[in-house]
């Protein structure tokens, strides 16, 4: 879980450097970053603790600066402090299951928000009810990945149009996705409720973080497509590497994120102490 985290980080503080620096002016720190995976090299040592680099722009300072708190601050001194907060939260899980066990594990009777519809819709892009469900999700975040991938591949000199048909497989399913997303959000949890309609709840999934995240995966693609010679058809291309941020729903597998966020919760005082 730990490993997951470190990889999504990994790679997001790479693409953001290889954003700020590959037009560096000194010549030496450009050529570090003129690609994704140089990036990712040098990236990984300031994450270890080690800054080999120090003639940075601006945006370059700051990134390698939160670089710094994370390797020295989060993995460093308070790493007992996290260290106990995990044992306690696995203590209270294993406390809740024998509860739960117990109880004979009684449910609530399935209620759901919207209609059977939007129901349907919300149940099948998140990977319950079924195996096509499941397979329609699975493929889903495989297609995230692949298309990261790609990206990165596509900042090497020569590689330019690695795969490019896979962009527009990858566009017309994830507008699919979020169409389904959309009509399915009032039996979100996150949107929908016993009082809240189904305009209000789209309304809240349009303005959320991952609604947002989905459609800068994709709305680059269209716009440059309708206009041609703007900026966003220069740039859709790095746009669509935020898609990496997708990744952060695999936290329903690998509850990494979820984890984190719960122990930094639980031990908010010592840790803001240390």
């Amino acid at each position: 879980m730990t490993g997951f985290t470190a990889l999504v980080l990994w790679v997001f503080f790479s693409v953001l450097l290889y954003f700020s620096e590959r037009d560096n002016h000194d010549e030496e720190v450009a050529s570090y970053y003129r690609t994704i995976p140089h990036a990712m090299w040098v990236t990984l040592l300031n994450l270890a603790g080690e800054s080999p680099l120090s003639n940075y722009t601006v945006v370059g300072k700051v990134a390698t600066g939160i670089i710094g708190l994370f390797a020295s601050g989060l993995f460093g001194i308070p790493i007992g402090v996290l260290g106990a907060g995990f044992e306690e939260l696995v203590e209270e899980e294993d406390d809740d299951n024998q509860e739960e066990e117990e109880g004979g594990g009684q449910q609530t009777g399935g209620k759901y928000f919207g209609t059977g519809q939007e129901h349907a819709c919300f149940c099948f892009v998140n990977g319950e009810g079924s195996k096509i469900a499941s397979l329609f999700e699975l493929l889903s975040h495989s297609l995230c990945l692949i298309t990261v991938v790609i990206g990165i591949v596509q900042t090497v000199p020569g590689w330019e149009n690695f795969l490019g048909s896979i962009e527009w497989i990858a566009v017309i399913f994830f507008t699919i996705e979020y169409a389904l997303r959309l009509y399915g959000a009032p039996s979100d949890p996150d949107f929908g409720g016993e009082h809240v309609d189904s305009h209000t709840a789209r309304i809240c999934f349009v303005i959320s973080f991952f609604s947002f995240v989905d459609l800068l995966g994709i709305a680059p693609f269209y716009l440059a497509l309708a206009f041609p010679n703007s900026w966003i058809a220069a740039n859709d291309f790095y746009l669509r590497l935020f898609r990496i941020v997708r990744l952060i729903k695999l936290d329903k597998y690998f509850p990494s994120i979820t984890l984190i966020d719960d122990v930094v919760r639980l031990k908010r005082k010592v840790l803001t102490v240390t």
